[in-house]
């Protein structure tokens, strides 16, 4: 299970452009404080970092929700362009609101 500590290390190792994506579901609510771990990160991200995504050769899978799916290593997955309705930074990362 991944905590708060671990996700931010996670993410920041990962060096993305803090405007192109989103922590979201599960991580988000251990960001905010609700929840004390996860088993997962979700991020959301624009198009522009999804191509950069699918440049360096990862795969993707259509979800049955229709979403776009990559599985970035087995902790982190991201959703082409799972849009919040409002993001704000906790510890310097993007996270979904909680009202998201």
């Amino acid at each position: 299970m991944l905590k708060k500590e671990k996700i931010i290390e996670l993410i920041k190792g990962m060096n993305l452009p803090l405007n192109e994506f989103w922590i979201t579901s599960g991580a988000a609510l251990v960001m905010h404080g609700v929840k004390e771990s996860t088993r997962d990160i979700d991020l959301g991200c624009t198009e522009n970092l999804w191509k950069d995504f699918l440049e360096k050769g990862y795969k993707f899978r259509v979800a049955e929700d229709e979403s776009s799916v990559m599985e970035i290593n087995e902790q982190i997955e991201v959703i082409k362009e799972w849009y919040v309705d409002e993001i704000v930074y906790i510890d310097g990362l993007p996270v979904g609101s909680l009202e998201s």
